[in-house]
């Protein structure tokens, strides 16, 4: 019988599985969140704007290594194949290198615009309550769409010139679409989160997980699905709207356009997948549908960052299509 392999944090076999579960196509997507945030500052440092986006690419993914520590269970079920689960690397040393890696991401936010204290501490506690949360049918996706949605008002907040106080600041708010883009933010990710539940049903349903989908079934969580859809289109419609008449204005409604059609794709896919095996075809969407969303906002306000969010959503499409086990997202 074969010996199992257990890697520590002294080996470089501990880090190649650790960023497996970080999942790095989930990476770029809150690269994107954060960056939705961070355009719509028009006074800003090119240096600073990239040491934020890195903050924000890794942040998603530290997360995913302090949720995946308490739901090894469910994991045993529904995601077998994950590091964690195969007792490759342990619990302790995967969530002491998240809570250090996201505390350092915090201190960052912090050192850059003191304002970002107060929301980084409430991300960092919603983050510890996201697995009770979960437990209930009415708590998980609204619940993780806030903590994704803090990624955008922290980027901007960085950005923006300190004020003396966080109301000056937000009162500095040259767009006041900045609700519109944490309300995009925040829908399109619930609605990945709701739709991922549809592969979990069993598992959550045998770990005390009770989930929306396992308390009302397939039908009513892909109608709440479809309602979260249609929200994240008009908060993205309105986040870009004062720009319409722009050229940039114009790019942005066209990538709007491209991601109602990506999103669709999902939304009418997954009536026709019964088996929780099956729904990550579509759910592969609905996260591409959340990157255009973010990518609307982004060349609205910014165009000339076309180069650069290409190469991120090259790197996206890269991870995402070479992801370990296709049917995990």
């Amino acid at each position: 019988m074969t010996e199992k392999t257990y890697y520590t944090p002294l080996d470089f076999g501990f880090w190649t599985r650790y960023w497996e579960t970080m999942r790095p196509y989930v990476l770029y997507v809150s690269a994107f969140t954060g960056l939705a945030g961070i355009s719509l500052v028009s006074d800003y440092s090119p240096g600073i704007v990239i040491l934020s986006t890195i903050a924000c690419f890794f942040i998603y993914g530290l997360a995913n290594g302090v949720v995946d520590v308490f739901h090894i269970k469910c994991d045993e079920i529904s995601a077998p194949e994950r590091p964690l689960v195969k007792g490759e690397i342990g619990k302790v040393p995967v969530l002491l290198v998240s809570m250090l890696g996201i505390c350092l991401a915090f201190i960052f936010a912090v050192s850059v615009n003191s304002h970002t204290i107060v929301p980084s501490i409430f991300a960092f506690i919603a983050l510890l309550l996201y697995t009770p949360l979960k437990r209930t049918w009415w708590g998980g996706p609204p619940w993780n769409a806030i903590i994704v949605a803090i990624l955008p008002f922290l980027g901007f907040i960085m950005i923006s010139p300190e004020q003396d106080s966080l109301r000056e600041t937000l009162a500095a708010i040259e767009n006041p679409n900045l609700l519109f883009t944490l309300l995009a933010v925040a829908f399109a990710y619930a609605n990945f989160v709701l739709m991922g539940y549809l592969k979990d049903i069993r598992a959550d349903a045998e770990t005390g997980f009770n989930t929306f989908a396992v308390k009302f079934g397939w039908q009513p969580t892909i109608i709440y699905s479809h309602i979260l859809c249609a929200l994240s289109a008009f908060s993205t419609f309105m986040a870009i709207y004062p720009e319409l008449d722009s050229l940039a204005g114009t790019l942005g409604v066209i990538v709007l356009i491209v991601a109602v059609i990506v999103n669709m794709i999902g939304q009418i896919g997954v009536h026709s997948v019964r088996e929780e095996a099956k729904v990550h075809k579509p759910l592969s969407f609905v996260l591409r549908a959340l990157a255009f969303y973010c990518l609307a906002i982004i060349l609205t306000y910014k165009l000339e960052w076309l180069p650069f969010v290409l190469l991120l959503y090259a790197g996206f499409e890269f991870t995402l299509r070479n992801r370990p086990d296709e049917s995990q997202l």
